[in-house]
């Protein structure tokens, strides 16, 4: 499995292929939340209230534009992160894998800019090893 992360690397094709798999999530009627992505939402952001915030995700339509991480196997996108704005305060971030499945998430700050981010765990630019 191959892991890219925009700060380090998104080949050329990543539009592409994150724009496909955006269209294909956004296609299906419903969302899949596992029961990972409840606990990792309550564990790290105290959000106990499942069933409000899957009414409020019945509308959500994801833009690959938000995608700032995603992964790839035998060519094809398998799951992505993306970062939604919640409120002027909170950003959400969902991992959502094939046919809509929110694998996990959590809440972040809005001006949160990640800075230790290991650009060791992914993919880089051919020639800038």
């Amino acid at each position: 499995m191959n892991r890219y992360h925009y700060k380090v690397y998104f080949p050329p094709e990543a539009e592409a292929m994150l724009e496909a798999f955006t269209e294909e999530n956004n296609a299906l009627p419903a969302w899949l939340f596992t029961a990972h992505a409840f606990e990792n939402l309550n564990l790290r952001g105290g959000w106990t209230a499942e069933k409000e915030l899957m009414e409020d995700m019945k509308s959500l339509e994801l833009d690959a534009g938000s995608v700032f991480e995603y992964y790839t196997a035998y060519g094809q996108v398998i799951k992505a992160c993306y970062r939604v704005e919640w409120s002027s305060a909170k950003d959400i971030i969902m991992v959502i894998g094939r046919n809509k499945s929110v694998v996990t998430m959590y809440f972040n700050s809005a001006t949160d800019k990640h800075y230790t981010l290991n650009k060791n765990n992914y993919v880089r630019r051919p020639g800038s090893y």
